[in-house]
């Protein structure tokens, strides 16, 4: 092995920041619907049901972020599973954490109707599934101690 990233880590990095971009995106819209930046109420479960609708005119990002909050479990189940596919493909041990993550991402934002317990689940899903990331694609950068050739 050269040291240098195969295909096959590539492809498993890409499909876990793709899944880590979902799941930050969702957690984006619910965050900035509850703000008031969007009436992105319609069509959605839990807290965002509860949210005041028609709290900002139409517009790219309006638009953009009701759909987030319609597809926004689906894009979100999508999400955890790309992560878990990422994961499984690097470090086994790493899928149980995201995982769990991704219950509780889910239970946050659409099983419970209470903000701050939306905002913190929000946050601990969101670091956890970025530390399950990091813990299992963090070996692509080369140390001092792990060269073979070390330069001359």
């Amino acid at each position: 092995m050269t040291g240098r990233p195969t295909w096959r880590r590539l492809g498993a990095a890409a499909v876990g920041l793709a899944g880590l971009a979902g799941s930050i995106a969702c957690s984006a819209s619910m965050v900035l619907a509850a703000a008031g930046v969007a009436a992105t109420a319609a069509g959605a479960g839990g807290a965002m049901a509860r949210m005041a609708p028609g709290s900002a005119g139409s517009g790219p990002l309006t638009n953009l972020l009701s759909l987030l909050a319609q597809a926004g479990p689906a894009i979100l189940i999508g999400s955890i599973l790309a992560m878990l596919l990422s994961l499984a493909l690097r470090r086994r041990a790493a899928v149980p954490l995201a995982l769990l993550a991704g219950v509780i991402l889910f239970w946050g934002m659409y099983g419970q109707a209470r903000l701050p317990i939306m905002f913190a689940a929000i946050a601990v899903g969101i670091l956890v599934l970025a530390a399950a990331f990091v813990w299992a694609h963090g070996s692509w950068v080369r140390r001092p101690h792990d060269q073979r050739h070390p330069m001359k």
